[in-house]
Order: structure tokens, then C-alpha cells, then sequence
């Protein structure tokens, strides 16, 4: 079986070896070893220093370990050359550049330029930087509530009806175990791409802010809207509070780790990659072979040919679903397919963008809600009982989130009145009136069935 990946490392370390053998070449070589090392640095680097690198990039490369690869003992006997050229160039236009005459000053000013020179900031991290990041990181591990199933969900009849004019229904309501929806028959369309993607960021971060699955969010109906109204994913992040976009390595790092996920509106998808690539049909829309394809990234990884985004396919076909088992540890993690897509590969990382707000003043529950004032305690939501104090205008408000009365047994949900993300499902103890303080409390206790 071929591994695209490995392939992908190869032919670019083979395009490195087509270019002029200088020093912007040597640096793009030795990314493959070090991806956040800079000109300057590599330029004040000590022979010893670069011997390491190289050893440890020849070892990657030795044919041994790519058997199924004829190419590799090309580039392989090739790389050696090629770096003593490129040294062999840096010495040279050093010496060149501290002589005097209108010559060498000519050459001079153009290396200097070249020195000066930034490479961009998707792949310029400074070692202390790259520290501060775990070598493998990604949003389902580190919330489980952010495992979205892409199961296929019965949502096409309703979006039939809209399109044949019946726009009096509203979607069908999807069940709380499916946190997101999947196309109508798992067809996608590369005008549907831009909004599936930026929705599947936005449900993912909901359920972030909401500290739980999401019951409450956008079905396939407002995406194929957005996707009707030729909405992109920053027109759709601007409608959530606005967007940023992330233009280094660090930031995108810094933004999964801290917020969530991101989306790429820059990768290029190409059909030799999608040939290499063993995902499924469904991983990729095919018809936006040679064009930009927007992709959610989830995380990172270290792989042995460099570090490499992790990215959602389209629908993934593995996913087993978010399931409920009515206990304080109820969400169960899912097994989920990720793609690896090399730092700087395709233009994968040259824009990237991600919602400004952080979605906590958006409710991601159906309701009823009650609303009370939390803005001092942050871990309400882990308590398993609370009196809580509330006037006889609040208790007439919170007798209208039962049906049947207040010891019917009914849960209901407590929100916080500013961060409105943040609730979760009560039941009723007792109700209780204290005199000295003229107040009504009452004992509630968690439902963690929610």
C-alpha cells in the first residue's frame, strides 16, 4: 500500500535538490530536519551544528528504510553534493561581500537583501517558541465533547420541502447523539464545502464553550443556505462575532490549544495527492481537484518525515457517534480518521482563519432556560447540589420550565444570564421560604443525563 504522505516527503525533498544551490535552498532542506530554524540562524550556525542536521536528515532519506521507493537512492547520493554546493556558495559570496569595487559591492547588496529576507510566518518558529507546544496535539483527545459524528441524519426531507417552496416547515430536529449533520445522501459539492466546513468549527467550539455536547446548533438547512448565498467561511465566522486570521505556525497552535479548531481556506487540492491518499471517496470534494479546498484542522503531529496538521476529512466514515450513558462521565470518546497534511504542504497553512467571538454568549441548549447570575463562580456546572437563592418574580419564571409542576420530576435547565453557553440540567429538591432574609431558596441537584 503507498503511504502519500512519505511519498510527499520525498518529491519534496527532490524539488529542494532541483533549485539553485544557495543558501534559501539549504534552509528549505534543512526544514525537513528543523521546520521552525531561520536564515539567520541557520547562517550563524557552527559546521558542527549543520553536520547534525544533515546526519539526521540523510538517516530519514536512506533508502533502507523507503524500500517500496526506487527515487530515494537518487536523492539520497544526491544530498550530499547539494549541501557542500550550497556551503560551498555561502562561502563564497561571504568572502565576495567584504571586498571592495563596484562589483563585489553590487553582489554584496544582493546578498544582503537575501539575508535580510523573512521567510513566511506559517513555517518561522524560534526554538523556545516550538517548546511551549506538545509534539502531538488535537481537539478530540483533549475535549471529548468536540467529537462530531458526521452520521447520515434524516434531515433531506425537510430541506426538499424548503426548495420545493414549503417554507412553513422548519428542519427536522436532530437527536442530541448526533452533535452535527451530514449532507443529504453524503453529497458534497465544492459550493458547499466553504460553509460545511466553517459550521463543523463553530459546533466544535459551541460544545467547547458549552462544556458538553451541543443540542442546540445549525442544521444542514443553514448550510446549504449559506452555501445558496455563496457565504465563505469568514462570511459565516463574521455572523458569530467576527474572524481573525492566523498567519504563523505558533498562532495556529496557540488557537486549537486554547479555543479549538481552525479552518484552512488556502489549502490547494491536487489529484496525485488524492490518488496517494488512502481516505476514502469521501475525504475530499474530487470536484475541487486544482482548486482551493477548505479543510478543518483539529491538530498537529510529529511523524518521522516532519510535523504535520491534522485535519477532519469531509465525513468520516469511522465515526462512532457521541453516546450518553446517564453518568457524571458520560461522554465517550470516538474513534475518528485524520488526515496528515505536512507544515506547509499544498499552501495549507498560508491563511487560515478562525471565529473571533468565543461563542460563550450563545445558548446551545433547546431550553426552557432559568437564568441566573454565576459571573462569580466559574465551576458552577460540577456541583452536584446547590440552594440557590431567587426572588418571587424569579420563581414564577422558573415554574414556567415545568409542564407538570415543580416535583413533577422534570430537569430544566439553569443558564448562566451573561455567558449564556454555559448551563446545564437541574431537578427540583425542595423549595423553601426563609423568613430572616425574605428570600425563597431552592435545592436543586445535578442531572447529569443531559
Amino acid at each position: 500500500m503507498s503511504d502519500p504522505f512519505r511519498q510527499y516527503f520525498l518529491e519534496s525533498i527532490q524539488n529542494t535538490l532541483e533549485q539553485d544551490a544557495d543558501e534559501e535552498a539549504l534552509l528549505a532542506l534543512f526544514r525537513f530536519v528543523s521546520p521552525s530554524l531561520t536564515l539567520d540562524e541557520m547562517l550563524e550556525m557552527e559546521p558542527r551544528g549543520r553536520g547534525k542536521i544533515m546526519k539526521i536528515l540523510k538517516s530519514r532519506i536512506h533508502p533502507d528504510k523507503h524500500p517500496n521507493y526506487s527515487s530515494v537512492t537518487t536523492i539520497f547520493q544526491n544530498v550530499q553534493n547539494f549541501y557542500d554546493e550550497c556551503i560551498k556558495h555561502i562561502s563564497t559570496s561571504a568572502f565576495n561581500g567584504s571586498g571592495g569595487g563596484s562589483g563585489s559591492g553590487s553582489h554584496n547588496n544582493k546578498n544582503s537583501k537575501r539575508k535580510r529576507r523573512k521567510r513566511p510566518q506559517s513555517t518561522n518558529l524560534s526554538t523556545t517558541e516550538t517548546d511551549q507546544y506538545p509534539q502531538s496535539f488535537n481537539i478530540f483527545s483533549h475535549w471529548p465533547v468536540t467529537n462530531i459524528s458526521l452520521s447520515t441524519v434524516t434531515v433531506a426531507n425537510n430541506d426538499n420541502d424548503k426548495r420545493q417552496g414549503q417554507t412553513n416547515k422548519s428542519p427536522a430536529p436532530l437527536s442530541p447523539s448526533v452533535p452535527h449533520p451530514a449532507p443529504p445522501n453524503n453529497v458534497l459539492t465544492k459550493k458547499i464545502v466553504p460553509a460545511f466546513q466553517a459550521y463543523k468549527c463553530i459546533h466544535a467550539r459551541g460544545a467547547i464553550a458549552h462544556g458538553r455536547p451541543i443540542t442546540k446548533f445549525h442544521t444542514w438547512y443553514d448550510i446549504q443556505k449559506a452555501s445558496d448565498a455563496d457565504h465563505s467561511v469568514q462570511d459565516i465566522f463574521d455572523e458569530f462575532g467576527g474572524t481573525k486570521e492566523l498567519d504563523s505556525v505558533e498562532l495556529i497552535k496557540r488557537e486549537i490549544m486554547t479555543c479549538g479548531p481552525v479552518v484552512s481556506v488556502s489549502f490547494r487540492l491536487l489529484a496525485g495527492y488524492l490518488r496517494q491518499l488512502d481516505a476514502g471517496e469521501k475525504a475530499f470534494a474530487e470536484e475541487l481537484i486544482g482548486e482551493i479546498h477548505e479543510l478543518l484542522i483539529v491538530g498537529w503531529c510529529l511523524t518521522p518525515y516532519g510535523e504535520a496538521w491534522q485535519v477532519q476529512p469531509l465525513i468520516d466514515v469511522d465515526g462512532d457517534g457521541v453516546k450518553m450513558d446517564g453518568t457524571k462521565e458520560a461522554v465517550k470518546k470516538v474513534k475518528v480518521s485524520l488526515l496528515h497534511i505536512g507544515f506547509g504542504q499544498f499552501g495549507i497553512d498560508e491563511t487560515v482563519l478562525a471565529p473571533e467571538s468565543n461563542l460563550e454568549d450563545i445558548p446551545w441548549q433547546p431550553g426552557p432556560y432559568f437564568d441566573s447570575d454565576f459571573s462569580d463562580i466559574v465551576k458552577w456546572r460540577d456541583w452536584e447540589e446547590m440552594d440557590l437563592p431567587i426572588t418571587e418574580t424569579e420563581l414564577k419564571a422558573l415554574a414556567k420550565c415545568f409542564k407538570n409542576g415543580f416535583f413533577s420530576g422534570e430537569s430544566f435547565v439553569l443558564r448562566d444570564q451573561i455567558k449564556k453557553a454555559h448551563s446545564a440540567s437541574y431537578k427540583i429538591k425542595n423549595i423553601k421560604w426563609v423568613e430572616e432574609t425574605q428570600e425563597w431558596f431552592i435545592t436543586i441537584h445535578r442531572h447529569w443525563g443531559d
